[in-house]
């Protein structure tokens, strides 16, 4: 059985020459799953343009400089604590008008305490509104993500991290606001 999709990041384009932008993606529930069950584990890291699957390039081992080289680091030990889901991560919206997301909370290794839920570094342009109350897991929270400026005409993508916490532990998951967003066909010929 697959299962697809166990942590991903939005990282915006990189100009030619630039210099990128380390993402660090947490597989330790995956691993300890796989384990759990005696399966076997095959990670794959992809990168997509949306529906169309045409991919992007990943730096190789083959980089001249070291510290840009893809590592993977896995952590393996306790199950317990809680893993987070969403589905989409990424949402469009009009200029001014919101999004509602669903944030799964589940437990692992008898993870039962209640956590909260707080947005951070908020980009401007954005309000997030968080329903009080804990959530205990397995349970979900609904986060609504508006847009404040509905003259907008630029794109724009809006990315909120969610820190969800209880009994010391601390997870963060990033939710998208994609407003005015457009959409590329590959390739592009220009004169």
């Amino acid at each position: 059985m697959a299962v697809e999709n166990v942590a991903r990041t939005w990282v915006n384009p990189i100009p030619a020459g630039g210099t990128g932008q380390y993402v660090t993606w947490d597989l330790s529930a995956a691993v300890a799953e796989a384990y759990a069950n005696g399966q076997p584990l095959r990670l794959a890291l992809y990168s997509a343009d949306g529906a169309r699957h045409s991919g992007k390039y990943l730096n190789s081992s083959e980089t001249s400089s070291p510290d840009r080289r893809p590592t993977l680091e896995i952590t393996y030990g306790s199950l317990y604590g809680f893993k987070l889901a969403t589905n989409p991560a990424v949402q469009e919206a009009d200029p001014g008008s919101s999004a509602q997301f669903l944030l799964n909370v589940s437990p692992m290794g008898g993870f039962n305490t209640a956590v909260t839920f707080q947005a951070n570094n908020i980009p401007s342009g954005v309000s997030v509104n968080i329903p009080g109350g804990n959530v205990t897991p397995p349970g979900s929270k609904q986060i609504t993500i508006t847009h404040n400026n509905p003259s907008q005409t630029a794109g724009g993508l809006y990315a909120v991290p969610i820190t969800v916490s209880g009994d010391g532990i601390q997870k963060t998951m990033t939710l998208y606001l994609l407003v005015n967003g457009s959409q590329t066909y590959l390739p592009i010929i220009q004169r």
